[in-house]
């Protein structure tokens, strides 16, 4: 029965995990939770991956930060604020307390990314009659891109054809759209977002004037 509970609290531990995405280079705070209240003779200890030690709080002792996160780490309370995330600072991080009982505060699944590249968004093609409008579209970065059609019939546009959305070789969200009378062009990751657009009513130019605006 014991063997069964023990089971479930550290089930009930490892589904706790919070997930957090970080920009390289960008700094990342690890607390504990509020309530936590050390007991007498608890040590409470940072680790990443279950196996190197950031910080080790023994109070009324200082924090010994350990060597490797010496210049890296900095501690309010029993909080860990981690700077300068790199690639290789993707993983776990949790809070150990050991003393009369052993038990793990806090995890956190750090995921470190780079900031997405620029997009560039280009007309390749228009087709037009005395009513109707047809733009092609095409949205690129360094390693991905789509394509889409826009049409333009009596001042409303609709997207036509073609993609709206895929997911890069580098794992970014690469997407086209229309809204606003706008053709935008969006890549974006979990920590940053970059956009190029083009006014529509730039390519088509209808003879009763402006373009009716979509989502008004």
């Amino acid at each position: 029965c014991h063997r069964a509970h023990a089971d479930l609290l550290f089930t009930a531990l490892k589904l706790a995990v919070t997930r957090v995405f970080v920009q390289k280079g960008k700094d990342v705070l690890l607390e504990v939770p509020i309530s936590f209240a050390p007991q007498k003779r608890d040590i409470l200890t940072w680790r990443f991956n279950a196996i190197n030690t950031l910080v080790r709080f023994f109070p009324p002792a200082e924090p010994d930060i350990f060597d490797d996160y010496v210049g890296r780490v900095s501690v309010t309370n029993y909080s860990v604020k981690l700077k300068n995330l790199q690639a290789v600072d993707s993983g776990v991080y949790d809070a150990r307390v050991s003393g009369a009982t052993e038990r793990t505060l806090v995890e956190y699944n750090i995921a470190v990314q780079d900031a997405v590249s620029p997009v560039k968004l280009n007309v390749d093609s228009v087709l037009s009659s005395s009513d109707s409008c047809i733009v092609n579209a095409t949205c690129s970065t360094s390693d991905s891109d789509i394509s889409s059609s826009f049409r333009c019939v009596n001042q409303t546009c609709d997207q036509d054809g073609g993609e709206q959305s895929k997911t890069t070789n580098s794992g970014a969200f690469l997407s086209i759209y229309l809204w606003n009378a706008s053709i935008f062009c969006t890549h974006s990751n979990q920590v940053s977002w970059t956009k190029d657009k083009k006014e529509i009513q730039d390519f088509c130019l209808q003879p009763a004037g402006k373009l009716n605006k979509l989502n008004n």
